[in-house]
């Protein structure tokens, strides 16, 4: 993989901090490089023969301005990124055990952009990115709004890297330690 664009300051501030971990996010704005940051992550990888292949999960409707945005860094699509929608996660079952037999026959970076459309708890689509997590190595989340409604919608997300993150098994631990529910009563009852 060879590059046609430079990396800005802070995206080499975000390459170095990651560089050594085998897991990460990248909680960046819309248009500050999150594509080009995680591509330089990848191809450390791939240059020191550490994965085969990289599945990137994102957005349905954002696969073509994806691969656009990557031939636009690399001047091509690189032939070990394949790129799948993370809706089709819980919509098809042929695609499903097609990269359950990817991530286990292959040493597989997982790269899941916008993270937040896996945060909902006992949802298909993010148990199934939880067990293809389980066998790759590499990890990756990208998210430009990683809290969109309250805290706990961290818990999926980083679930994904790795459980240990947060030290918790289930979201069940997790909430009953860190997340408060009240109750209110409106004037009409």
């Amino acid at each position: 993989m060879r590059f046609l664009t430079q990396l800005l300051p802070h995206q080499v501030a975000a390459v170095t901090k990651l560089s050594p971990l085998k897991v990460g996010a990248l909680y960046m704005e819309q248009g500050t490089g999150k594509t080009r940051t995680t591509l330089e992550l990848i191809k450390a990888r791939l240059d020191k023969n550490k994965v085969d292949v990289v599945l990137w999960l994102c957005p349905c409707s954002v696969k073509r301005n994806l691969r656009e945005d990557i031939r636009y860094h690399c001047g091509e699509l690189p032939g070990e990124i394949i790129i799948k929608g993370i809706e089709s996660m819980s919509s098809s079952d042929r695609l499903y055990l097609m990269l359950t037999r990817l991530v286990t026959e292959h040493r597989v970076f997982l790269v899941v952009d916008e993270s937040n459309l896996g945060k909902n708890k006992a949802t298909i689509r993010r148990s199934r990115i939880i067990e293809l997590a389980k066998d790759c190595s590499y990890k990756m989340i990208l998210n430009g709004t990683p809290v969109s409604k309250s805290e706990a919608d961290m818990f999926a997300q980083w679930y994904i890297l790795d459980w240990r993150i947060l030290g918790y098994e289930s979201y069940y631990s997790f909430a009953a330690n860190h997340i408060e529910y009240w109750t209110i009563k409106l004037p009409d009852g």
